[in-house]
Formats: structure tokens, C-alpha cells, sequence
């Protein structure tokens, strides 16, 4: 038999953080494991700017074997920003800026901007073991703090087959801050050092 709630009922669930804020950003010390492994025609989209360019920066990913060739180089699994100077990948001057962008991969391996594709590819059939990072890569399943970007984070969500696995949005609890999971209805939490700089509150 259904349970029926009453609104009451309904009202009384507390989310369990104090307040939804515009964004996360780290510094390039801090990420988030979404502790989710990467498979065959997953699809992701981040939701972020770049507050500092460097040679190279992780929007997210891990190290290690690939699902998708649609990586920046070396068949890693994970989008990043490079010099505008880049000429191996030039496609990344795309993402070499300091605004606020949207980028998205497909099941099929193609990376878009903005709605825009940039580039696209086919299947690699390789696996991983290694964990997604929000902020950076993983290596061996923990945050690598030497390849952690400069960046704000929007929104980020992890979907296979249409359907979200991983649907994180900027949160915080008192003056730390979180990616909360839609999904899981969990808190991802600071897996790097240092602390997260808070956005404003969402009204």
C-alpha cells in the first residue's frame, strides 16, 4: 500500500543545508569527489568560470584510463583550460577566458560551449576505476591538489542514458560550503585543504 504524507508531513523535511548560494568557487586547493566512476556513454555538464587561467586547470574529471576520447590531451578523462597560446588542442581557446560558460559532453563524446559544439569524437572502449572530481581530477580515487583550478561551479550534473546520476548544485551550511547532490539527497564536501569562498545566498 502507498504511504500517503499529510503537507504537513511534507513541510517538516529539512534540506540539510542553510542555503542554496550562487556558487563555489576554489581557490586551487580545494575539489569535490562526486565518488562516481566514469562508464561508457556517461554525459556531464558543468556550469562554471574561471576566476585565474593558468597552463593548464581541471574543470573536472580523473586521471587515468578513459570512457570518451574527448579529453585534453593524453586520453585523460577530465576538461581543463590551457594557454591561449596552445597549439596541439586548439580547439581549447575556446575555454581559455575568464566568463562564465556552460560545457557539456554528450553519450557520444562531443564536447560543446554555450550550446556550441567544439569538438567531437568517438568511443574509446576503455574503463576506470577512478572517481569524478569536481574542481580538478582524482588519482588513484584522492583529489589531486596540483591540477585543482581557479573556478566558480554553478551547477554540475552526471547523467547516463538521459538520466541523472549526479545533480549538484552550490550550497552552504553555516560559512562552509558544499556541493549538494539532488540525486542522493548527500552533501559533497571540501576533499582538498584550505576552504571553499562563498557566493551570495540565492533569493
Amino acid at each position: 500500500m502507498m504511504k500517503v504524507y499529510s503537507r504537513r508531513q511534507l513541510m517538516s523535511f529539512k534540506l540539510p543545508y542553510d542555503a542554496e548560494i550562487e556558487y563555489l568557487e576554489s581557490t586551487g586547493r580545494q575539489g569535490i569527489n562526486t565518488k562516481v566512476v566514469p562508464y561508457r556513454g556517461m554525459e556531464a555538464t558543468i556550469d562554471f568560470q574561471f576566476t585565474s587561467l593558468h597552463n593548464e586547470q581541471c574543470l573536472f574529471g580523473c586521471w587515468a584510463a578513459t570512457v570518451y576520447e574527448v579529453t585534453l590531451y593524453e586520453g585523460k578523462w577530465y576538461f581543463g583550460s590551457y594557454s591561449t597560446s596552445e597549439n596541439t588542442v586548439p580547439w581549447l581557446k575556446n575555454v581559455a577566458d575568464t566568463k562564465r560558460h556552460t560545457i557539456s559532453i554528450d553519450g557520444n563524446g562531443s564536447i560543446s560551449q554555450d550550446n556550441v559544439i567544439l569538438k567531437t569524437s568517438g568511443v574509446t572502449d576503455k574503463t576506470s576505476t577512478q572517481t569524478v572530481a569536481i574542481f580538478g581530477r582524482t588519482v588513484r580515487g584522492n583529489i589531486q591538489t596540483t591540477s585543482m583550478s581557479s573556478i566558480r561551479c554553478y551547477s554540475f550534473k552526471l547523467a547516463k542514458n538521459k538520466i541523472l546520476v549526479f545533480d549538484a548544485i552550490p550550497v552552504r551550511v553555516g560559512n562552509v560550503g558544499y556541493m549538494y547532490d539532488k540525486v542522493s539527497g548527500k552533501l559533497f564536501g571540501n576533499a582538498g585543504t584550505g576552504s571553499f569562498i562563498l557566493g551570495p545566498d540565492k533569493h
